[in-house]
């Protein structure tokens, strides 16, 4: 005996479709949630934020020194302050609550044959 059977299948359509008329009545039914509120900043929050906006300031005015010493601009000074700029940024953008850009995915590349590299 076969399990699907032209009845079997019109009755499983039939509760399916009583199931999505009642789902969707009671979405309906339902009072608009809410989007959950972020915690508000406290008194800490905002004076880190501060702190590190204010050296985020004084590391770019750092790099503008270093960057308008012309030939005798020192590299690795240079990659440090960048560092600590980019750590200080990413503090910066979690104390304000911000996300990371969406990232782009490219298209895969094909894999090739080992066979084709010989």
């Amino acid at each position: 005996m076969p399990l699907f059977t032209k009845e079997s299948a019109a009755e499983m359509a039939r509760r399916a479709a009583q199931a999505r008329r009642r789902n969707r009545e009671a979405r309906g039914q339902e009072e608009p949630q809410a989007a959950p509120l972020s915690p508000a900043p406290d008194g800490f929050v905002n004076a880190r934020l501060a702190r590190v906006r204010t050296q985020l300031d004084g590391i770019d005015r750092a790099i503008d020194a270093e960057l308008g010493r012309g030939e005798k601009l020192d590299p690795q000074k240079l990659d440090r302050l960048a560092a600590a700029s980019s750590r200080l940024e990413e503090q910066e953008r979690r104390l304000s609550n911000r996300s990371l850009p969406p990232t782009k995915r490219g298209a895969e590349t094909p894999k090739r044959s080992r066979l084709a590299e010989l």
